[in-house]
């Protein structure tokens, strides 16, 4: 776009405004500078504090793994403990079998006793049997001494 020459004469006469403003707009920029220099201050005194954040938060971050270890190290002695209760059932398990075997063991004494029973009773019939063959071995000889004595009966008598 090219520039009239009227125009340039006006536009220099603006820039000139511009440059050389009026104290009044200058004054209310030197407070907001006022204002702002502060806020720069500010600014660079929190720009370290964001950064402590950006340090602290890998701390909390090891913060969180350090409880999730302690809750770890919980648990592995909770395992612990149901590994050694396991253990105490395992062992009982084993001291129920041997009872149980103890059980049978006192079954078969049971039993060895009433065959020991059955086999008095056995011996006590045998004496039993022992002494009916004494008896018909007596009752043998009381028939052989009745049957001398027929035979003497039969005998006449002998004169005297």
């Amino acid at each position: 776009m090219e520039l009239q020459r009227k125009e340039v004469p006006f536009l220099l006469e603006q820039i000139l405004e511009l440059v050389f403003l009026p104290e009044q707009v200058l004054e209310p920029l030197f407070l907001l500078e006022q204002i702002l220099k502060p806020l720069f201050l500010l600014k660079q005194i929190l720009e370290p504090l964001f950064l402590l954040e950006q340090v602290l938060e890998p701390l909390f971050l090891l913060e969180q793994i350090l409880e999730l270890l302690f809750l770890l190290e919980q648990n592995l002695e909770l395992l612990l403990q149901l590994m050694q209760i396991l253990e105490l059932l395992f062992q009982l398990v084993r001291i129920l079998k041997l009872l149980f075997q103890l059980v049978q063991i006192l079954e078969l004494l049971f039993q060895l006793v009433q065959i020991l029973k059955l086999l008095f009773q056995l011996v006590q019939i045998l004496e039993l049997l022992f002494q009916l063959v004494q008896i018909l071995e007596l009752l043998f000889q009381l028939g052989k001494i009745l049957e001398l004595l027929f035979l003497l009966e039969q005998i006449p008598e002998l004169p005297l």
